[in-house]
């Protein structure tokens, strides 16, 4: 009798675990559901948010074939965050099953995997998550044009970008609605907040090459080594 008890009380726990309590009063257990423009991690079958599409709930998913995803098919994602409510996500995806292999951290969508670590079609697992807004807010610096491949988040003057030097294609400043935040940025050539600069701005900026052609015809591309950061 007491082992079937604790069992039954494994049970329960491990029911909770898997259940996300979702800002409108909704329980949803981990796992795939319809497109319906519910807050979730959206998994496309082609590029640009098209095709064949799950909504992916909060959860740990060693094989995307268990959500009824055809393993290595997938193109793009999209994140629905419901910032009123405080919920953001954020979705690391992987090239091979079991979380292993070549894998990216994606918080604002990605809508060509081919542009990211994990690449078109090679997705086999995932792992789902919320974060707060204080995680995701911030100033985000891409290797990539249009917010793809590794990236790093900074909220501070940042003398030194380490391994993140030279690498820097495009920046995204995330806000949120609880504090109204917004930062402000100027991306320097050399360490130090020294060498050339940017003008200080504040919007997104897809291509730092496009944005910034004064500095040549690279623009500012794969050239950034500090950060000032001006937070409002």
């Amino acid at each position: 009798m007491l082992l079937k008890r604790a069992k039954v009380l494994m049970l329960a726990a491990l029911s909770i675990v898997a259940l996300q309590v979702l800002p409108a009063g909704r329980v949803e257990a981990a796992g795939g559901y319809a497109c319906d423009g519910s807050p979730g991690v959206y998994i496309y079958q082609d590029g640009h948010y098209s095709g064949a599409c799950t909504r992916v709930a909060v959860g740990d998913y060693a094989d995307l074939t268990s959500l009824g995803i055809p393993n290595d098919s997938a193109s793009s994602v999209r994140i629905i965050n419901n910032p009123n409510s405080g919920v953001y996500y954020e979705a690391t995806l992987y090239d091979n099953s079991n979380y292993q292999g070549a894998n990216s951290i994606i918080r604002f969508g990605s809508d060509e995997l081919g542009q990211d670590a994990i690449g078109n079609d090679r997705l086999s697992s995932l792992k789902v998550r919320t974060i707060s807004y204080t995680e995701y807010t911030g100033v985000y610096l891409f290797e990539h044009d249009y917010y793809h491949g590794d990236w790093v988040k900074i909220t501070a003057n940042t003398g030194d970008l380490g391994n993140f030097n030279d690498k820097a294609s495009s920046v995204l400043i995330s806000r949120t609605a609880f504090n109204g935040s917004e930062y402000k940025v100027a991306l320097y050539e050399n360490p130090g907040l020294s060498g050339r600069s940017t003008p200080i701005f504040s919007g997104d900026t897809p291509s730092l090459t496009a944005s910034f052609q004064q500095y040549g015809k690279n623009g500012f591309n794969d050239i950034t080594s500090s950060v000032l950061v001006i937070r409002n």
